[in-house]
């Protein structure tokens, strides 16, 4: 059995400047951070991965799964949301 871990953080500041009675300028930074593994066993350098079988196909091949990369182990999003 597989175990599945994800870690998550948003995080930024948000600034709002009066401009006069009825103007305003709201500015607002954010950065996400997402960690997510899917490993059967603890250790990523663990001997039972080595003592497995290969695959049937490849995981995650480009030309076998439409020249897409179909699930990172990590994924970082550091662009600002406006």
């Amino acid at each position: 059995m597989s175990r599945q871990h994800t870690f998550a953080i948003a995080h930024g500041p948000d600034w709002t400047h009066t401009l006069g009675k009825s103007t305003f300028l709201d500015v607002s930074l954010r950065q996400n951070y997402r960690k997510y593994q899917d490993r059967a066993y603890a250790d990523a350098y663990d001997w039972r991965y080595d003592a497995a079988t290969p695959p049937n196909e490849p995981v995650n091949d480009p030309a076998s799964t439409g020249g897409e990369w179909t699930s990172p182990a990590s994924t970082r999003s550091p662009t600002p949301i406006w």
